[in-house]
């Protein structure tokens, strides 16, 4: 049994971070171990990106706008597509 708080001992032991360019095309999220991912739009983006799964377009799924940020528990990066009507970029951090 562990001698750690309950709330400690499924605390997540791994964090990893990057940057996607996100642009016109939908693109898959790289290959990220996750229990918990943080999205985050550059307030410097010109449009929404918008985030779903394999079928996401720039007028459906999530749209993030810049500057804004989202987060959500998901197994993987991977399991997410991003795509804008404009070139931008979105800053992701994981803890897994």
């Amino acid at each position: 049994m562990s001698t750690l708080p309950y709330s400690l001992q499924f605390a997540p032991q791994n964090i990893d971070a990057g940057q996607i360019a996100v642009t016109t095309a939908a693109q898959q999220g790289p290959n990220a171990p996750a229990g918990h991912i943080v999205l985050t739009a550059a307030s410097a983006n010109t449009a929404p990106i918008s985030i779903g799964g394999a079928g996401v377009t720039a007028t459906t799924g999530l749209l993030l706008p810049p500057g804004a940020f989202v987060t959500i528990a998901l197994q993987n990066l991977n399991r997410l597509y991003f795509i804008s009507t404009a070139a931008g970029t979105l800053s992701w951090l994981t803890t897994y």
